[in-house]
């Protein structure tokens, strides 16, 4: 399987997230496990998630011993209004299942902010 997560740095990840086949994601899912143990990535190593235009909503409930791997999660949001309004639902369901997750308008802040994260932990 190919994995949906790429190596930016040492510590940071960027995960393309599309779960448009499904009614689950990596999330919600054993497959950020599978990433995790696949890529090898570090404990406390940084996320940076960008869900796809066609990525669905879904009923998504993260499993926390995989989510709780990476010391922060920045998820980008972007696009019209529709796909906007199904990308907050999920990131806020992130923010609430990790304390350090933030939201970002760009893919550079997104990962400014998990360099900056990296640096004070």
């Amino acid at each position: 399987m190919q994995s949906p997560i790429k190596q930016l740095t040492e510590s940071i990840y960027h995960l393309m997230l599309d779960n448009k086949q499904n009614d689950n994601c990596v999330f919600c899912s054993d497959e950020l496990k599978e990433h995790i143990a696949q890529l090898a990535i570090a404990k406390q190593s940084a996320l940076i998630v960008e869900p796809t235009i066609n990525n669905s909503r879904h009923e998504c409930n993260p499993k926390a011993d995989a989510i709780k791997h990476f010391s922060s999660i920045a998820y980008i949001l972007t696009g019209d209004s529709a796909t906007f309004t199904r990308h907050i639902t999920h990131a806020t369901t992130i923010e609430d299942a990790h304390p350090k997750t933030a939201m970002f308008a760009s893919y550079e802040d997104a990962y400014s902010w998990s360099v900056a994260k990296l640096a004070t932990a």
